[in-house]
Parts: structure tokens; sequence; C-alpha cells
């Protein structure tokens, strides 16, 4: 039998840790972790796990507010919400903003797509060898194969991705063609 030095019951010695030395430790296994905090909102002390940094529910309500949103639709003021992914107040707003048409989808031409396609066969039969630097940064990162037309799929420059992405944005190729959903 032995005495927890935190909730002071008196225990067999099976409700206790075992240290590496043989002894018992001084707490319980109920008790274990647990030890004096300080509140970070009120500073109030309080007996808590090892990271509890707040004391109650109240606390936390101040510590983490509540988010509110403007609706991508109508633009009135909601919430609080539960995900950050929210863009619309309600299932009518996401309804009639998908209606009028405003989302846009890029999709590739058929030529970029033929391509692109051209490009992987050759690297899988291994015609191609993807370079592991990039052309225009130097950049050890993974590189993409950027066409300079696409009417010759096999001439391109191997870029990473930020690179293609603005060389591509500068000089379009038309390799996507804009759909209304």
């Amino acid at each position: 039998m032995k005495r927890c030095c935190l909730c002071t019951q008196v225990l067999p010695a099976i409700s206790f840790y075992q240290k590496k030395s043989g002894q018992l430790s001084a707490r319980c296994r109920t008790c274990h972790g647990l030890g004096n905090r300080t509140c970070i909102v009120c500073g109030t002390s309080f007996v808590g796990s090892t990271n509890a940094k707040l004391c109650s529910d109240q606390c936390r309500t101040v510590h983490r507010p509540q988010t509110f949103l403007e609706c991508r639709h109508c633009g009135r003021t909601f919430g609080p919400v539960d995900h950050l992914s929210r863009v619309y107040c309600s299932r009518l707003c996401k309804h009639a903003a998908m209606a009028t048409g405003r989302r846009v989808m890029h999709c590739g031409t058929v030529l970029a797509r033929r391509a692109q396609r051209r490009i992987a066969y050759l690297l899988a039969v291994g015609k191609m060898q993807r370079l592991s630097n990039c052309a225009e940064c130097g950049a050890t990162a993974y590189t993409e194969a950027a066409h300079f037309d696409y009417e010759r799929p096999e001439e391109v420059r191997w870029l990473c991705r930020s690179c293609h992405r603005r060389w591509d944005q500068a000089d379009p190729k038309g390799g996507t063609e804009r759909l209304a959903a």
C-alpha cells in the first residue's frame, strides 16, 4: 500500500507505475501526468494534464473566438461556421450561385492532351529522360515537360511547377479552353 502525493489516497502498489530503478512512482496511475497549471486566459490555477492551457469551456470560447464569413452569392454575413471552407450562407444561395453559370472550368484541348500523352509514353518506354533540374531557375525539384508548341509534342523544356506556370501565363499556347459549367 502506498499514498499518492497528489490525490493523497492510499492505494495498492499495482495502482502505481514502476520506474526503471524498481521503485514505485510518487503519483498513482490516475494522477500520473496531472499537475498544477495556470490558465493562459484568466490566470487561475487548475489541475490538468501536461499540455492543458485552458481551465474551462468558457476560457476556450474566449481563446478561440467564433468565425463569421460573408456569403459569396448574397453578400450576407453568416456564422458561426464549423468549417472555413464554407462560402455560402445556405443551400439556396449555393444552388442559386451554381445555376448562374459563374463557375468556369478549364479543360485541356485535344492537341495539348495528345502532346502530354506522347511525353508520358516516351518517358515510360525510356526514349526520353526527365531532367532533375529546372531549366529556368535551376532548382532540383520535380520537373514538368513544358511544350513550346503542341504541334511539335517532343520539343519540351523541363521546368519546375512554378516556372512552368509563370511561363504559360507570360506566353499562353492555347492548351486549355474555357467551359461554362
